[in-house]
Order: C-alpha cells, then structure tokens, then sequence
C-alpha cells in the first residue's frame, strides 16, 4: 500500500514545532512508539491533556492558538497552506 503525501504533512510539522517552542516538548511524546501514536490519533498532549485543552489553557497568543489549532488539524484538507501561514504573519 502506497501512501499519499501532500505538503500538509508539513504544515502538521510546523504546528509541532510551534508546539515545541512553547512547551519544550513534543506535542504527542509517548513512553513507546504505540503510545505516541494512540497520542496522536486521540489528539492527547499527554495523560492529562487534549491538545485543545492545552491550547485553551496554556497559550495566551489568539495567533498561535490559530497555528496550533489549524495546522495540527487531524484532516490534512482543514489544515492551511504555507502561503495561508504567511499571509496570516504578514497580516
């Protein structure tokens, strides 16, 4: 089976790295490669915490709030494309 990729698959990374720079952490860090991506597929930050819940609670930027939310998207269609992301900085 041959899997498809578009450059959404970057955008997810860039939503990571946002993650990373205001946690210090990988977003869906797990304690085994299963874990990580039951993380992953169920959004889960941690044992706690959702990514949603994450964002509500910890991130006081409404701009990073937006990169977090949309480019973290589980659906690659609802995620922006890098010329959205600039066009959105640029703003």
């Amino acid at each position: 089976e041959q899997a498809n990729f578009s450059s959404k698959v970057d955008v997810w990374s860039f939503g990571c790295c946002i993650y990373y720079m205001i946690n210090k952490k990988d977003p869906f860090d797990g304690k085994n490669p299963n874990e990580t991506k039951n993380n992953i597929l169920n959004l889960r930050t941690d044992r706690h915490m959702t990514l949603y819940e994450f964002i509500k609670n910890r991130v006081p930027s409404p701009l990073l709030k937006f990169f977090l939310e949309s480019c973290l998207s589980f659906k690659p269609e609802q995620r922006p494309t890098f010329h959205r992301i600039i066009e959105i900085i640029d703003r």
